[in-house]
């Protein structure tokens, strides 16, 4: 079993019931009893025209099935004269996630180290700078 998403357009100049009605036989060949959700049809506004429709109702539903019903039941929606369009997906079972590793394995930082202090140098007096470049003048 395979799970499967489809949506298809219905088209707006059916009554609600037709549309309702014709959700209902598009779930029974998806195999009703496979079903796990299903919405409604409700009328949207489209962003660009379809078959020369400005609207059209949207359905859908998420159901389980074999990939040979997959085929029988896509021509089956190309035949539906009140379908403007439809898209059929095969969905991705979600997966459990890896468990974490647990704190013992992961490899611990080492501490920084802390920042060097350095002692500060003394203060010269000017009066010693002095004296010692005269020194150094008098000599060359």
């Amino acid at each position: 079993m395979q799970l499967y998403e489809l949506t298809y357009l219905i088209n707006p100049d059916l009554s609600e019931e037709e549309a309702s009605d014709l959700c209902q036989r598009i779930d029974k060949m998806a195999g009703e009893k496979d079903r796990l959700a299903a919405g409604a049809p409700k009328k949207i506004r489209l962003s660009y025209p379809i078959k020369n429709k400005e609207a059209a109702f949207l359905a859908g539903g998420v159901f389980e099935s074999e990939p040979e019903k997959i085929r029988e039941l896509k021509k089956a929606i190309e035949k539906e004269e009140g379908i403007l369009r439809f898209l059929l997906n095969k969905k991705e079972i979600a997966r459990e996630k890896p468990a974490k590793r647990a704190d013992k394995e992961r490899p611990k930082m080492k501490a920084l180290p802390k920042k060097l202090k350095t002692k500060p140098e003394k203060k010269v007096d000017l009066k010693v700078i002095e004296k010692d470049l005269d020194k150094i003048l008098d000599e060359s």
